[in-house]
Formats: structure tokens, C-alpha cells, sequence
């Protein structure tokens, strides 16, 4: 698996209802640039409400950490499934309703992407809030308070630990 940034605006559109119909379309330009080997791959059930406003609205996805040897990246599992599906029909020399309706069948629900890079300590973030957008900041710093509570999780002795960060409550 690689760690790498997309440059494309993949198939983008609410898709409701499935496509049907005898077309044909050239696939889009796929292009990306690696920026590590992923060695080590963690993944998470990740819980959230989008807008703090309305609380009781949750979303809930599975999310990916891709560990290399230089950098780091936490996304939405389904954004590289969409991703490795886009790269392999770009190289037919059309696609079709059938190729669209498995590209549109899955939806990254958590549209936040976080690549770290470790020599540098910067974060570059790229969300998506009406249009995609990206910026890079320096490591943060986080206050984890570390809680008495443990539990063996696949086997490991874990220990609870709490913080808030940008408003958000991570445990």
C-alpha cells in the first residue's frame, strides 16, 4: 500500500439512483505522487458528529492509518477504496454504468485527510467544505490526561487516555 496524494477531482456528484443505460466516457486523467511505503497499516472505527451544533446527528466510518518510514496519513478507508477504483479504470479505454455505479457505491463519509511528515514535524491537512482545500501547519501539542482504567485489547494491556483537542474529545 502506498501513501500517496491524489491529483484529481474523483467522480464527485450525489449519486442517488443508479446509473443505467448503454454510454460510454473516457475515464479521467489518473495521476498521484508516492510519498512513502506504507509499513505498517492501523485501522478505526471512527465516531463523530459534524456539526457540533446538532449533537445528536453522528456519523460513524472506518478510518485508515498508514505508518511509512518519512510519513504518516489518516483517512477514510472508504476514500482509498474509491481511490484504488478510479486508478484501475483509469486504464481502459472506457467506462461505463457499471464501472460509474461501483465508484459511486462507495462513499468516504469522514472527507479529512491528515499526512504527517516526520522529518519536517508539519501536518498537512485537506478537507473538504464546499470545495476541497489544504493547508499545513507544525506539529501540535496535545495534553493527554492518562486515566487509571485499563483493558486487554487483541491481547495488549491498554491504558485509558482522554484529551480535547479543537473542541473535539478524543479517548
Amino acid at each position: 500500500v502506498l501513501i500517496r496524494s491524489i491529483f484529481l477531482e474523483p467522480f464527485r456528484l450525489a449519486q442517488e439512483a443508479p446509473l443505467s443505460g448503454n454510454f460510454s466516457k473516457k475515464p479521467d486523467k489518473y495521476s498521484s505522487f508516492v510519498y512513502d511505503k506504507s509499513i505498517q497499516n492501523f485501522y478505526y472505527k471512527l465516531d463523530y458528529t459534524p456539526d457540533k451544533r446538532n449533537s445528536n446527528k453522528k456519523k460513524e466510518t472506518t478510518c485508515i492509518l498508514q505508518i511509512g518510514k518519512e510519513y504518516s496519513k489518516f483517512y477514510d478507508l472508504n476514500a482509498l477504496k474509491k481511490d484504488s477504483l478510479i486508478e484501475k479504470f483509469s486504464h481502459q479505454e472506457s467506462i461505463g454504468a457499471k464501472e460509474m455505479n461501483q465508484i459511486f457505491s462507495v462513499q468516504d463519509i469522514w472527507q479529512n485527510t491528515i499526512l504527517k511528515s516526520f522529518s519536517s514535524k508539519k501536518t498537512i491537512i485537506q478537507d473538504n467544505a464546499y470545495k476541497y482545500y489544504q493547508y499545513e501547519e507544525d506539529y501540535p501539542s496535545f495534553k493527554w490526561n492518562v486515566l487509571s482504567e485499563t483493558k486487554i485489547i487483541l491481547g495488549y494491556s491498554c491504558q485509558k487516555a482522554t484529551m480535547v483537542f479543537r473542541g473535539r474529545k478524543y479517548v
